[in-house]
């Protein structure tokens, strides 16, 4: 899983030039301001299940892209898979009842806390 988990990492860095117009036009104009400790995170244990799902299939998804993109042959075509990553990716993210943000910050927080990481690993198994 951790394994995994890293893979989802470089899924989302594969894509991310692809998700910035929708991750901008999803997001509050003014977004808000974290006021609790990098440290302390509110993530129940079925959202941190739907993140290991998404993140388990994410990854899957980006080691089939970085194939396609390493073999693509113009700057069109690559542009165009990573548009289909994209869609796949926001996809899984739907179906496993996340938001783009909620997605990045339990990444975020679980790359940061080994805690963390470690309960993800332990509810995804």
């Amino acid at each position: 899983m951790f394994n995994r988990l890293c893979t989802a990492v470089a899924a989302f860095a594969v894509v991310a030039l692809a998700w910035t117009p929708q991750v901008m036009a999803q997001q509050d104009p003014a977004p808000q301001q974290q006021t609790a400790p990098q440290a302390q995170h509110d993530f129940d244990d079925a959202k941190l299940v739907q993140f290991a799902s998404a993140a388990d299939d994410m990854a899957g998804v980006a080691q089939e892209y970085e194939t396609r993109l390493q073999n693509a042959t113009s700057e069109e075509e690559g542009m165009r898979l990573r548009e289909e990553a994209n869609a796949e990716m926001m996809g899984i993210l739907q179906e496993n009842g996340l938001s783009v943000e909620e997605y990045n910050q339990i990444l975020t927080a679980a790359l940061s806390d080994p805690a963390l990481h470690a309960r993800i690993i332990e509810l995804a198994e």
